[in-house]
């Protein structure tokens, strides 16, 4: 509704040019609001496929935006029960094969293959390798659900204000201690609540 009233106030000021906007989408709600965006506003949604948007986009900020991909990687320190972590650029040389996760009202994970050379250049092959429906949507539900927050901002701040520990499964919680034989500090998260 907001992206909707957004577009109303634009249309009101200036009809002629919001009809000539071109509107690009993905996802569920593309097709879920393509007609209404038409009926209601004489707009016209161009579809895209949400994983070859996703595609594209990591590659774009792969190639144009230098430092804007990264990684947490633990610090290259003897096994110890602390959780640093430092942060790790990630570069375009070697790039595939590559695992994108991406994380929506579920989870996808797409595996991106060498580019291809077609028409217009280069495209990456990709294949959706695995998912779960568990992902923000779950989130957000049951986050509403069990503690009464109205929406993901103010999950997220209780989430800032509270203790993982205290309903995470850890390492240690499992093992007892460190599990070094893949390297796991006891202070790793087994588990996620």
């Amino acid at each position: 509704d907001y992206v909707f009233e957004i577009i109303r106030k634009e249309c009101s000021a200036c009809p002629e040019q919001v009809l000539r906007w071109k509107i690009f989408a993905t996802g569920g709600g593309a097709f879920k609001f393509e007609d209404r965006f038409y009926k209601e506003l004489g707009v016209h949604v161009r579809k895209n496929d949400e994983m070859q948007t996703i595609v594209s986009g990591v590659e774009c900020l792969l190639d144009n935006i230098p430092n804007e991909c990264f990684t947490w990687v633990p610090k290259e320190t003897p096994l110890t029960h602390a959780t640093e972590f430092v942060r790790k650029d990630v570069t375009t040389d070697p790039r595939k094969p590559w695992l994108i996760v991406n994380v929506g009202s579920g989870v996808s994970m797409l595996k991106l293959d060498e580019q291809q050379t077609v028409q217009h250049g280069k495209v990456s092959t990709y294949k959706r390798v695995g998912g779960t429906p568990l992902g923000g949507g779950t989130f957000l539900s049951l986050g509403c659900l069990l503690t009464g927050a109205k929406d993901h901002v103010e999950l997220l701040e209780m989430a800032e204000r509270g203790n993982a520990k205290a309903v995470d499964k850890l390492v240690g919680d499992i093992y007892g201690d460190d599990y070094k034989g893949l390297g796991l500090s006891a202070d790793t998260v087994a588990s996620s609540f």
